[in-house]
């Protein structure tokens, strides 16, 4: 690895970048999300079904028209978003309005390989002032400077040994989900742009076209660190614990988006228990002035919908 590739890591929670040091932030500034979550073990129970489906890597099966986020954006949300993988939950950024954006957004999954994409993700959000440097420094990458960037950033992360099985077959991360890499994804959302991808038609909102609609203000939460991705099932009462703990949080109007997690909950086989610890993310409810939880209904596509207080499984 040359100089210019080894340079390329962000440290953001150590207020860095590169060797530069920052000034401290002013006492009024932006609560760190980033540093709530720091120390803290939400290590998820061991799942048979981790490899199996398709992870969210700023594409998802979770199908949203612009008029689903226009009914939640009625709802006035003012909070933050919290929710699994790293596809839809950008999206969700269209529920709020330009005046009220989310004061955060907390990814938690129980996939190892979705929490490094995320993490490097965000890494890549905070570096970049425009969508355009974005898509260099991110989408443009060859598969191999890919490789380079996940090897490197995977020696700074925090909590290594859940990586662990990504390394371990001469590395990794690009064989592990089918091929994906950014190009890859980028290609595969100029695909779907021209109708040609098997989930979203063109009228359904996608995360890439969130991200560059909303770039600054996701570019702002990057490098002021409130966006976190987390290794914790999103059930986890310590997990939800910490969240409720976050800033305002209590006060606002918070969206939860949960997916279709109950799907990966089947290492539980006894149903009873299955439902009781589905039913754990009640604790969101009753904590905010609103608690909106948004889930992926069955069916050929997982169609997005919304609720005011916790679906049935």
């Amino acid at each position: 690895m040359d100089e210019a590739g080894k340079g390329f890591l962000l440290k953001i929670r150590d207020g860095r970048r590169g060797n530069k040091k920052t000034e401290a932030p002013p006492s009024n500034a932006p609560f760190d999300i980033v540093a709530a979550f720091q120390g803290k073990d939400f290590t998820p129970p061991p799942s048979s079904n981790l490899a199996s489906g398709m992870s969210a890597l700023l594409q998802s099966n979770d199908c949203g028209s612009p008029e689903f986020y226009n009914s939640i954006r009625e709802r006035r949300p003012d909070g933050y978003i919290v929710g699994v993988g790293a596809g839809a939950i950008f999206s969700l950024v269209e529920c709020f309005d330009k005046e009220k954006p989310p004061k955060g957004i907390v990814i938690a999954d129980v996939k190892p390989r979705v929490v490094l994409f995320s993490r490097f993700l965000i890494d890549k959000l905070a570096r970049s002032e425009s969508f355009g440097e974005f898509r260099n420094n991110f989408f443009q990458l060859t598969d191999e400077e890919y490789r380079a960037q996940i090897d490197i950033f995977l020696q700074q992360q925090e909590g290594g040994d859940i990586y662990k099985p990504l390394t371990e077959n001469s590395f990794t991360f690009i064989d592990v989900d089918k091929g994906v890499t950014p190009r890859h994804l980028w290609r595969s959302y100029e695909d779907r742009k021209g109708g040609i991808g098997p989930f979203h038609p063109h009228d359904e909102v996608q995360p890439i076209d969130v991200l560059q609609d909303n770039y600054d203000l996701l570019h702002q939460l990057a490098l002021q660190n409130r966006i976190t991705a987390v290794y914790s099932d999103i059930s986890d009462e310590s997990f939800i614990k910490t969240v409720k703990h976050l800033p305002d949080f209590k006060k606002a109007t918070n969206i939860v988006y949960i997916s279709n997690v109950a799907d990966f909950m089947h290492h539980i086989s006894d149903r009873d228990k299955r439902a009781k610890q589905f039913n754990k993310l009640k604790a969101f409810s009753g904590i905010g002035r609103r608690t909106i939880f948004v889930d992926a209904a069955k069916g050929i596509k997982l169609r997005l919908k919304a609720y005011d207080s916790l679906p049935v499984i």
